[in-house]
């Protein structure tokens, strides 16, 4: 028996790496989970061919155990259904207005709404709901007219409009009722130069997919991109914290966060009825608001680490990672006296948690106790 990790085309770089830690075996489908103990939810994205019943049956048969539910995966997907979530459980979130198909007339009248009543305020974000695509930053009214433009040319997406929020950024990874560790987003390159290597790169990509060479030297290239980049950075860099615009997430010390943004961060989790996943939120002196969950996200060798100790923490006894060869050698008899005892525990927690008598439970801690 073994663990699962289900990842998806986007995430299957971390997902690979979290399975290979873990020892679990991993895919981007579904397949038969009642050959493995664990299911873990990495940014999955489960097919109508995908059996949410015979998933639900091993689980009330106490045959798979379930880390990251893919139906919470794929809900929080939906941005706009994200917010209405954390809106729902009273969680502090930024002022929003959605569309239901594309940008239209009647998303403008919505939006300027919006703005007399102080539901949102400028300079906005606008974005479809699943964040396909780059963001529209509008900062008059003749800006958002023209992102809802640039909307309309796509019927097949929902947009919506929420208020940006100043302040410190955290992205802070949440295993449960633990915080695992915690990032905050800095600008770490000049903006104009962010912005000019990112307008090269697309060209060349665009030039390259459409066979078609551009004819000027990479020098000239570059300072054309570099006066029209100049042009796009139509607001301060800050408000546009955007690794195209130079920012990029630093580690921090957890315990420089503030106790609010890790509480909210935690409370958002058990709203989108996630067990793992980096949560950003925006410290703005008293005010924290929460933007986002990833349930699948980019992770540094530390923080992989530290994703997978929690995993096995929490899996216990029943899952445990392949070791090397060399690393079995070196194992030696402490060791496996502390494994045994590590084992001992998560099963005496698993009885605890699953309701047992008095009788059972004196009986328990007197083990316990030898």
């Amino acid at each position: 028996m073994s663990g699962f990790v289900w990842y998806s085309f986007g995430s299957d770089v971390t997902g690979k790496k979290l399975a290979e830690a873990l020892g679990y075996a991993s895919g981007k489908k579904a397949v038969d989970f009642s050959n493995h103990k664990i299911l873990l939810g990495w940014g999955c994205k489960p097919s109508e061919k995908f059996n949410a019943q015979k998933l639900a049956q091993l689980v009330a048969e106490r045959q798979l155990r379930i880390i990251n539910p893919p139906a919470s995966i794929n809900a929080n997907r939906d941005k706009v259904a994200f917010l209405k979530e954390m809106e729902a459980h009273k969680l502090p979130i930024p002022g929003y207005i959605a569309s239901k198909v594309g940008g239209t007339e009647a998303l403008f009248q919505r939006v300027q709404e919006g703005i007399k009543k102080g539901t949102i305020m400028f300079p906005l974000i606008g974005r479809s709901t699943f964040h396909k695509g780059d963001p529209f930053f509008c900062h008059t009214e003749e800006d958002i007219r023209s992102a809802i433009s640039c909307m309309s040319d796509d019927i097949h997406q929902a947009y919506y409009f929420r208020s940006f929020c100043p302040g410190t950024e955290y992205r802070i990874h949440i295993f449960r009722d633990e915080a695992l560790s915690a990032q905050c987003k800095i600008l770490a390159k000049d903006p104009v130069k962010a912005c000019s290597e990112d307008l090269v790169a697309k060209l060349k990509k665009k030039a390259a997919k459409e066979e078609q060479p551009i004819e000027i030297s990479d020098g000239h290239l570059e300072w054309m991109a570099k006066q029209m980049a100049g042009e796009l950075i139509s607001a301060a860099s800050h408000l546009q914290r955007s690794v195209k615009r130079g920012w990029t997430y630093s580690d921090w010390p957890v315990d420089r966060v503030p106790d609010e943004a890790i509480s909210v961060a935690m409370a958002a989790m058990e709203a989108a009825r996630l067990d793992l996943g980096a949560v950003s939120v925006v410290v703005d002196g008293k005010t924290v608001r929460v933007t986002n969950i990833q349930t699948a996200p980019a992770l540094t060798n530390d923080q992989l680490g530290l994703y997978v100790s929690a995993i096995r923490d929490f899996a216990g006894a029943d899952v445990t990672a392949k070791l090397s060869k060399k690393a079995k050698s070196e194992k030696t008899a402490s060791r496996e006296e502390e494994k045994a005892g590590v084992e001992l525990i998560s099963r005496i927690m698993r009885k605890l948690s699953d309701g047992i008598s008095r009788k059972n439970a004196e009986e328990t801690l007197k083990t316990l106790g030898e």
